[in-house]
């Protein structure tokens, strides 16, 4: 779908990024000659190709900075590399593959400035005239009245967050450039629904609603861009965790972190149905082994969850027979974490702990060749809340620093040594009395994906707060009770 000019013809693609108009203060003069000085921000886009209505005016330099004559009613930017917000950068590995767009007008154009262009036109032609309602009326559909496309979003974190997450459903339809401006309009014909009946959206709890109601836009147009709907709920649940990530968190370089995490491919894959995960007591020859899905069931008999441990484990590792490894992994920095926290109403015990500078090998096709290096004097760090509600946040020690490692490639997390550490800084051991938790293991820096009846989809993606350190990453979450029994 085309989105035109009143006076021109151009073509809408969608965007991918935020496109932000840094205005000189000289470009309300009557001047001709003076140029609309502007920003091109997804972080920066650099080396993009610029197009100011249909007239093409060279590209991007550093900083997103680009220029368009007075006049110019739609500015657009296609390609480049995304820098982060580094002002200075002029080159980057990360491929910025989509078109923005956005009326003069404004000072920030961003996704959310698009949608609302989309709205102004009518039949795939803009209507400046109607911008300012269709910015209102987008406002009320994403239930954020005081929504105001002209804020910087480098500044404003609700625009920040708001462009972020619209790219994330955007790009789980629109692969390339030319199929951005199909999708924006069907995107902004829910978005007029939605406001028209006063119903609000929200991009990260209700990503799965948005998508489901885009896809049901496209499959009506008999859009080859439609999505089968099991391969659409799997995608939706990896947006969904994205989104909500998104929605939580503080900084734009946070915001940045995280669509770059998302953007990653997977190095390996996780089989959900083998019994991979084990769980060992001190004596390693003990242990019970439950498959991944079976580990996710939140399902109680008799007040206990279906997978249930002693409270002396030792250790809960990932098998080599979990892994399918894609490609060779050759000393790769990640970061690792764990969280343990009560799902009992009356029980605040919990316990998250992270770990950063790890490396990570294996070669492609052979699991067992996994390992896991900790630099030598690595401390732990560690959010701790007792059975009497006390949280403290501190760094720990643990010998040789390795709250993980891999033995033969059996990834393990190491709770044993961890609740000597506890011991030695006069911490409570929160598994020594019964208990139902909540466990999520957590790996950053890279992504990974869970395999089930041969078919492979994103793993969710989780945040483990560990005080100082907060680890997002691709990750697997279940359900276990902690009992003084054995197996």
């Amino acid at each position: 779908m085309a989105f035109r000019s009143t006076r021109i013809a151009p073509t809408l693609p969608f965007a991918m990024g935020i496109l932000t108009l840094a205005l000189s203060a000289c470009n309300s003069s009557s001047d001709s000659s003076t140029p609309i000085v502007a920003q091109a921000v997804d972080g920066y886009i650099v080396g993009g190709s610029v197009r100011c209505d249909e007239i093409a005016n060279g590209g991007t330099a550093a900083g997103g900075r680009l220029t368009c004559p007075q006049g110019t009613e739609l500015m657009h930017v296609s390609g480049g590399s995304d820098v982060g917000f580094d002002a200075n950068a002029t080159s980057g590995t990360m491929t910025f593959a989509g078109q923005l767009v956005a009326p003069s007008s404004l000072s920030w154009v961003t996704p959310l400035s698009t949608m609302a262009v989309a709205m102004a036109s009518n039949d795939g032609n803009f209507d400046a005239g109607r911008f300012h309602a269709a910015e209102r009326a987008l406002a009320t559909a994403l239930g954020e009245p005081e929504l105001d496309l002209d804020a910087n979003p480098a500044e404003n974190m609700r625009n920040t967050r708001l462009n972020a997450q619209l790219h994330q459903i955007m790009t789980a339809f629109a692969v390339s450039p030319d199929q951005y401006g199909e999708v924006a309009g069907v995107f902004a014909e829910f978005f007029a629904e939605r406001a028209a009946s006063g119903l609000a959206i929200d991009l990260g709890t209700g990503a799965g609603d948005t998508m489901n109601a885009i896809n049901q836009r496209l499959e009506r147009d008999s859009s080859a861009l439609a999505i089968e709907q099991d391969q659409l709920d799997r995608i939706i649940a990896s947006v969904t965790s994205t989104n909500q990530q998104l929605a939580a968190t503080g900084t734009p370089d946070g915001v940045v972190d995280i669509a770059i995490a998302a953007a990653k491919p997977s190095v390996m894959g996780l089989d959900r149905e083998a019994d991979a995960v084990w769980f060992k007591t001190h004596d390693t020859a003990t242990f019970r082994a439950e498959s991944i899905d079976g580990l996710a069931s939140n399902r109680r008999i008799d007040g206990q969850y279906m997978t249930v441990i002693p409270a002396d484990i030792a250790s809960v590792s990932l098998s080599p027979v979990a892994f399918d490894i894609y490609e060779d992994l050759n000393r790769v920095p990640v970061s690792m974490a764990f969280e343990l926290t009560s799902t009992d109403n009356d029980d605040p015990r919990g316990i998250s702990a992270a770990i950063e500078g790890v490396k990570l090998t294996a070669w492609q096709g052979e699991s067992g060749t996994l390992r896991v290096e900790v630099p030598a004097g690595t401390d732990i760090n560690l959010t701790h809340t007792d059975s009497r509600g006390t949280l403290t946040r501190t760094l720990i020690d643990i010998e040789n620093g390795k709250l993980f490692d891999a033995i033969d490639g059996e990834l393990r997390l190491r709770l044993g040594e961890l609740r000597d550490a506890l011991e030695k800084h006069d911490l409570e051991d929160i598994t020594d009395t019964d208990g139902n938790y909540r466990l999520t293991m957590v790996i950053g820096g890279i992504a990974f994906d869970m395999i089930r009846n041969g078919k492979a989809s994103p793993a969710e993606r989780y945040t483990v707060d560990a005080g100082n350190v907060a680890v997002t990453g691709s990750g697997l979450q279940g359900y276990v009770t902690i009992t003084e029994g054995s197996f």
